[in-house]
């Protein structure tokens, strides 16, 4: 099947979906049902492994700041938050459908409830904007790509080294790219969400700003599937005009630290 006819045909299955806040048309092949059913299922395997912290009070304020900012969202996805015992690992995920994991190990990088707000919004932001669903469209359509390169090359040594370059071309020139682009998108939704649910905005760009000095010595930013956080911290800061009316105009939270070290 020809590379025209195969995107057609993935137009006319897909939805063009507008990212909020940012307005970004996103080309979405993957209904949003379905990829809720799976990320349930995968989540419930990942509560099942754990480990689940037992500290109530940190389990709590993660839930009740992560129901202020899905309030603000609008969103009606059935919200799950849980949190892993990993000290070692300064990380958070989300899955379609409203799951969102935040580690131990990110907790001294938030500092204070802001800074979680901020970490929450972020995730929150790739479940509303769809990025798993996109990113799985992307990953979709190159592999269909690489497909029908691969009927118009011979077969043998040659074959293969040609379509390792290929794959790899898409991965750096394509996915990657895009990667990036989520994660950036995801830190402007975050940081909207955090200052009309009362969070001080502000606050987010200290986060990225210890997340630089502990990710100090990554590797080359255009084979990283994240930015580099120093250039986040920046760009939020950059947008903190943007969002400091709607916190000032919001029910502020109090100002409250995590008792973490």
């Amino acid at each position: 099947m020809h590379f025209g006819a195969v995107m057609l045909l993935l137009a006319m299955i897909a939805g063009c979906h507008e990212v909020p806040i940012t307005g970004r048309k996103a080309f979405v092949a993957m209904p949003e049902g379905q990829m809720a059913y799976f990320a349930e299922k995968s989540f419930a395997e990942i509560k099942r492994k754990g480990p689940i912290s037992t500290d109530k009070k940190v389990t709590q304020r993660i839930t009740e700041i992560g129901q202020r900012i899905t309030k603000v969202s609008g969103s009606e996805l059935d919200w799950e938050f849980i949190v892993l015992d990993e000290p070692g690992t300064a990380n958070a995920f989300c899955l379609p459908g409203g799951k969102v994991a935040i580690y131990t190990g990110i907790l001294p990088v938030a500092k204070t409830d802001a800074g979680l707000a901020a970490i929450i919004g972020h995730e929150v932001g790739h479940v509303i904007a769809r990025h798993g669903a996109e990113r799985t469209t992307q990953r979709l359509s190159a592999n269909i790509g690489l497909l029908i390169v691969s009927l118009f090359i011979d077969a043998g040594g040659m074959s293969r080294i040609i379509m390792e370059t290929v794959g790899m071309g898409v991965n750096v020139g394509m996915l990657l790219p895009f990667s990036r682009l989520h994660e950036t998108e995801a830190d402007v939704i975050g940081l909207h969400y955090m200052a009309r649910a009362g969070y001080d905005p502000r606050e987010a760009v200290g986060v990225w700003d210890r997340m630089a000095r502990k990710s100090s010595g990554r590797g080359p930013a255009f084979l990283s599937t994240h930015p580099n956080s120093a250039e986040r911290a920046k760009d939020l800061a950059a947008k903190l005009t943007d969002v400091i009316p709607m916190y000032e105009k919001s029910e502020k939270r109090p100002a409250r630290n995590l008792d973490v070290n």
